[in-house]
């Protein structure tokens, strides 16, 4: 066997055991999130039955002790899995192994007890673990303790099967003698495949549930198995036991924010990796002489898993032929899978975590990256690209844009500043970054690359609770943040490009999210800059930095009374946001008529399209007039032309085809959103259609398709004109647009 099939050999076979046992395939987003591991003790003096077992666990353990500190990371992860779970626990949280007990008390005549229930989850929680835990200390432990012997006992006897032991279920998952168990079925099967085929198979998650599937089947059928029988008792299929799997493991980041997430993983990632490792070296390596013979052996653990840029290599290098010989539908398919297999490669590629980088001195914490940190990572990247690029011609355009992320970790202290050094912008830029994604805590900035990001880029960042009156009536749920930005050691209050910010929430239960705004701090007064708010997150694009923070802002207007049923919660919502305003004394005036420069306003307030950059040479958008800045930037994104090549008039009213191809232009230019190809059809149900300005079609359809506009008794009515109601639900709706 060569040297890189062993290694993908080795990674299918050590995860296969948790994952056949949950009756799911391993993750696509790699070992990392499938894993739990126990702490690493030694086994030297346990008087463990299973002979088979105890080799196995003790030979892993032995191998991971000769690297330093494999040991120390196993156990942190252990500790890791071990604390959350168990505070699942202590706190009788039944609704994770729900799906077991209904299966178990179908059969029992006495339910499951709350203490039951917590046994079940605490085997649960140490069987999983054990599948990639060395320890066969923890092993014995189970085995012995009363209260799991007691549950297992009444089980297999309801089932009408003699005593079920620690030693039965071992050998159900790892084998023993004769008995293979889900690990050697498995192996088995993936043996004598070819390098391309076990690519193929890695890369494709209906073959690889076909060989789980096919694997557990074979364990579950066979009533040698003792486990096997008590199973088939109740009823406890792949779908059960995946569900149990997916809660348990849940259970682990929930409540985390997304930095708590992150860390939580790499914990556990690492660990597991070094059991891979170890585990290819005890089995595998021993057959490495024809591609790897170095000519002598080292002691040390290593990482062995194919890295992520050779298997999306391999993996679209055995989609190539198949690509070249479908036709239709079917190359369409492919190519699909090809580009979302390469996104997923690049998107690993391109996170970075250097939070050990990160040094903090007088309360402040510092991360320079430099260019040497990133190049292999953008080398990486290339190289999916070139290979995508080769297997379908073309479809390496239809990628996402690619944003470097950079993770800092959790920091401590209040005030951070990070240095992104020339070279490495340079190299950024050469090689299609469109930003970096700074990940600071549970901050994340995305700094954009090129225009007047160029050269050594320093981003700062310090935050604190809100002072007393800060925020005034308006509850604040964050932190006070003070951004900062340097360009080649120059201070950077307004940029070409926007920066976005996803600031953390915090304290917000019990306040409406859809309320929420990002308020910028101008002597102490609060701006409301609008953000679009992700599970505990609010992300919003400043052209500008200053302080801010992010309040729930209610605004209530008197006259809305008549259009409340259909218009008054967009209404509310859009003013909280900023991006429509009422007309003095509590009013919004509902029914009046929109102008051109105050559907501008909406649109570009409301989509963040406003740049400090853009000027307009209208002879009417000149000077100091309020709409000038938001008229320029809608005109400069192609989102609204002028009445003739001199004059924009601003103050004629909108009609309803402008703003329904407004709108549709401002998506197109903010979310990527695509255009209707066949406007007839989408214009067809309109009786009306061939009065509507050919110029406006397009963005007509594309409006009309996505529900953002609609027509009244058949007619869409493109010259009428449109009241500010309406153009604040176009807007709401506009504000929360999906593909």
């Amino acid at each position: 066997m060569t040297f890189k099939k062993k290694i993908l050999v080795s990674t299918m076979a050590v995860s296969v055991t948790a994952s056949a046992f949950a009756g799911i395939p391993f993750s696509e987003k790699g070992l990392a999130e499938k894993l739990g591991l126990a702490t690493v003790a030694s086994a030297a003096t346990v008087s463990f039955s299973d002979d088979t077992t105890l080799k196995y666990l003790t030979e892993l353990h032995d191998k991971l002790a000769e690297t330093s500190g494999a040991l120390d990371k196993v156990g942190a992860a252990r500790d890791l899995i071990r604390t959350e779970i168990n505070k699942q626990i202590d706190a009788g949280n039944a609704d994770l192994v729900q799906p077991l007990i209904d299966k178990v008390n179908a059969k029992l005549s006495d339910d499951i007890t709350t203490e039951e229930a917590k046994t079940l989850l605490q085997i649960i929680r140490d069987t999983v673990s054990l599948n990639y835990d060395p320890n066969a200390a923890s092993l014995e432990e189970l085995r012995t303790d009363e209260t799991v012997r007691a549950l297992i006992q009444r089980l297999a006897e309801a089932a009408s099967v003699s005593t079920v032991t620690m030693t039965d279920f071992t050998t159900f998952l790892y084998g023993n003698g004769s008995l293979k168990g889900i690990k050697g079925e498995f192996e088995s099967r993936i043996e004598g495949k070819s390098l391309t085929a076990l690519l193929t198979i890695a890369s494709d998650s209906t073959q690889r549930n076909a060989l789980i599937e096919d694997s557990l089947k074979a364990v579950l059928d066979n009533s040698s198995y003792k486990f096997s029988n008590v199973a088939s008792y109740y009823a406890i299929d792949k779908a059960t036991l995946a569900s149990v799997y997916n809660s348990v493991l849940d259970a682990v980041v929930s409540g985390a924010t997304p930095s708590e997430i992150t860390t939580k993983k790499n914990v556990i990632k690492q660990a597991a990796l070094l059991v891979a490792g170890a585990y290819y070296e005890l089995y595998l390596a021993e057959d490495d002489d024809d591609d790897n013979n170095s000519g002598g052996g080292s002691s040390s653990v290593v990482v062995t898993t194919p890295s992520t840029a050779d298997t999306a290599v391999k993996g679209l290098e055995a989609l190539k032929d198949a690509i070249a010989k479908a036709t239709g539908a079917e190359k369409d398919k492919l190519i699909a899978e090809a580009v979302q297999q390469a996104a997923k490669a690049i998107a690993t590629l391109s996170s970075l975590d250097l939070s050990k980088n990160v040094t903090v001195a007088n309360g402040k914490a510092s991360l320079t990256v430099t260019k040497a940190q990133v190049e292999k990572a953008l080398a990486d990247i290339e190289a999916v690209k070139k290979a995508l690029e080769s297997a379908a011609a073309g479809s390496s355009s239809k990628l996402p844009k690619l944003i470097i992320k950079i993770n800092a970790g959790t920091i401590a202290v209040n005030e951070t500043n990070v240095a992104l050094e020339k070279d490495l912008v340079d190299l950024a830029a050469s090689n299609g970054v469109s930003g970096f994604d700074l990940q600071i805590s549970s901050l994340s900035v995305t700094v954009p690359v090129g225009g007047s990001f160029t050269g050594a880029i320093g981003f700062g960042v310090k935050n604190e609770t809100p002072a007393a009156g800060t925020t005034g009536t308006l509850t604040s749920v964050s932190d006070v943040y003070d951004f900062s930005l340097t360009v080649d050691g120059k201070a950077v209050s307004e940029f070409d490009q926007p920066i976005v910010v996803k600031i953390p929430l915090k304290n917000a239960s019990g306040v409406d999210k859809e309320l929420l705004s990002v308020a910028k701090i101008v002597d102490g007064k609060l701006l409301f800059q609008g953000g679009v708010v992700e599970g505990d997150t609010i992300t919003e694009p400043r052209s500008s930095f200053s302080s801010y923070v992010v309040v729930e802002n209610k605004v209530n207007f008197n006259d809305v009374a008549s259009v409340q049923a259909w218009a008054g919660r967009q209404i509310q919502v859009m003013a909280a946001k900023g991006a429509i305003e009422g007309r003095g004394q509590g009013n919004f005036d509902p029914k009046a008529t929109v102008t051109r420069a105050e559907f501008a306003a909406m649109l570009v307030r409301g989509l963040n399209l406003d740049s400090n950059s853009t000027k307009e040479n209208f002879a009417d958008v000149q000077g100091t007039e309020w709409f000038v800045p938001f008229v320029a930037a809608a005109v400069e994104k192609g989102i609204i032309n002028g009445r003739s090549a001199d004059l924009f008039a601003p103050n004629a009213t909108i009609t309803r085809a402008e703003m329904a191809t407004m709108v549709s232009r401002a998506l197109k230019f903010s979310k990527d959103a695509q255009l209707t190809e066949d406007v007839n059809t989408a214009l067809q149900s309109f009786s009306d259609a061939d009065t509507i300005q050919s110029s406006l079609k397009e963005g007509v359809a594309f409006a009309a398709e996505k529900g953002l506009v609609v027509g009244n008794n058949g007619k869409f009515s493109p010259s009428a004109t449109a009241t500010r109601a309406e153009a604040a639900v176009i807007i709401y709706r506009a504000f929360n647009f999906a593909e």
